[in-house]
């Protein structure tokens, strides 16, 4: 029989530590025995999924563009052919383009051959005479799949992307590049990206600039919140921005600290690309695989 009750209350937890014997007749089952309030997670202490979200965090977390149109999507030769880099002023609406496997499991050459064709806050009639092997290219790549859609909006605004983030094209202006991260992802990572460049909606994007942010962000005491506060997609964290960002309560430095948190947040970001550089063929998620190895003390090969 199972009895419940409402309200909050303490509890006794056991967890199995460790079994032995299990196919006999006398195993051998470890548990290491907590009280306090539980959780519906079944963790003990503080429920940071109750935390509400922060006015001061309102307006800085933002999800990444969704196309709805794979024709947006183009290479950088694709790019030439319609004129990126010979017709005055396309280079604002051909950019370079990340989504989530680009950002941790391709190298940045891979990545870096990959554009998008974003003509956000441009009419038809404008594209078209500005830009018309563009209107073309998307008359072709992008109208049809857009005609069947259900919804108006899509179907008549088929030259944009279905949705283009209204709210974080504001938010990015003025800023010298962004912090990125992947939303579904085995190691949970921020980095630096160019304000030119574009991610898609399997990215969290987080409208500032400078380095201590990054090195908050990228801190074990944000990382320990962040699988707390989000989620999982099979045995891979999940980031959602509603309860990871927008209710974390980031620290208040002293300039002499925020300098510090930077300085080292720089190095981190530095030393990544320096590697990647070096090392063509190694994405992110490789790096920090073998980052866990040498923490845990496995011997690596030589390679």
């Amino acid at each position: 029989m199972t009895v419940a009750d409402t309200g909050v209350g303490e509890g006794c937890l056991i967890e199995v530590v460790s079994e032995a014997g299990l196919d006999t007749d006398a195993p051998v089952i470890v548990t290491a025995t907590a009280t306090g309030r539980i959780n519906a997670d079944l963790s003990l202490g503080a429920d940071v999924t109750t935390a509400r979200r922060l006015k001061a965090n309102a307006g800085i977390c933002h999800d990444g563009v969704k196309l709805h149109g794979k024709g947006f999507s183009i290479t950088r030769a694709d790019a030439a052919m319609l004129g990126l880099g010979h017709r005055e002023g396309l280079d604002a609406f051909i950019r370079p383009y990340r989504n989530g496997r680009d950002l941790t499991q391709r190298t940045p050459q891979e990545a870096g051959e990959k554009f998008v064709i974003d003509l956000f806050g441009l009419s038809e009639t404008a594209v078209r005479l500005r830009f018309p092997e563009v209107w073309q290219h998307l008359y072709s790549a992008v109208k049809p799949e857009r005609d069947m859609n259900r919804r108006a909006t899509y179907r008549e605004n088929w030259w944009i992307f279905g949705e283009p983030r209204r709210e974080l094209r504001p938010a990015l202006i003025g800023l010298s590049r962004y912090i990125a991260t992947v939303d579904t992802s085995k190691h949970r990572l921020f980095q630096f990206l160019a304000p030119e460049v574009v991610c898609d909606d399997k990215s969290v994007v987080i409208a500032m600039d400078d380095a201590s942010t990054l090195g908050v962000l990228s801190s074990g005491i944000h990382v320990a919140w962040s699988l707390a506060a989000g989620s999982l997609l099979e045995d891979r964290p999940v980031y959602p921005k509603s309860t990871c960002f927008d209710p974390f309560p980031f620290p208040d430095p002293t300039p002499a600290q925020r300098a510090a948190i930077a300085e080292i947040a720089e190095e981190i970001d530095a030393t990544r690309k320096i590697v990647q550089a070096e090392h063509p063929d190694i994405t992110l998620t490789g790096l920090y695989n073998l980052v866990e190895k040498l923490r845990t003390g496995t011997i690596l090969p030589a390679a």
